[in-house]
């Protein structure tokens, strides 16, 4: 396992953790059909200027994150906008950075309306990047079935939707090692 992997199971052990202590049973179980009514997804955001930040699904008024919807990314899709990805980017949106790099983690895969539906303006999440005037995005979902493996997408404001990539950036490799688990 090579350190960019390393640093991945290190946040999605941080994921399964606050997960755990919410009560949810662990991301494969709802994905296998083993615990009905859960479907929460957890996920984290690392912005380059050194913000970590922590959602889950349905996280209007719920820990640590902002309870209003910021209008910076009022716009995004009514699904995306609940799921942990439209949570990580109303965090940001509320922390004030704007541009800059990120690296969102998440610990299933992303819905079709955070990722893959531009002919309906539904991308949630590349909606939010362009809002948030992000100059690059890096996304790892990670698939829990085996050994610890993840799916990486890349986007950058050319890009209509998330490009699938086997390789991660330099940039995002550096900035996931060098982040804290303690946002």
């Amino acid at each position: 396992m090579d350190l960019s992997q390393q640093s991945f199971v290190s946040f999605f052990m941080e994921l399964k953790r606050r997960r755990s202590e919410s009560g949810h049973p662990p991301s494969h179980a709802t994905m296998l059909g083993g615990v009905p009514g859960d479907q929460q997804t957890y996920g984290a955001l690392i912005h380059e200027e050194g913000g970590t930040f922590y959602a889950r699904d349905s996280w209007r008024g719920r820990g640590d994150e902002p309870n209003e919807i910021h209008p910076v990314i009022e716009f995004m899709n009514g699904i995306s906008r609940w799921h942990a990805e439209g949570g990580l980017m109303n965090a940001l949106a509320h922390s004030g950075y704007r541009g800059g790099r990120c690296v969102m983690m998440v610990d299933r895969r992303l819905c079709a309306n955070c990722h893959k539906r531009p002919e309906l303006e539904q991308n949630g999440v590349v909606n939010a990047a362009r809002a948030l005037k992000l100059n690059e995005l890096f996304a790892v979902e990670y698939l829990p079935f085996g050994p610890p493996s993840f799916r990486k997408h890349v986007w950058t404001p050319a890009d209509l939707i998330m490009q699938e990539t086997r390789e991660t950036p330099d940039w995002a490799r550096e900035m996931i090692a060098r982040a804290s688990l303690t946002a």
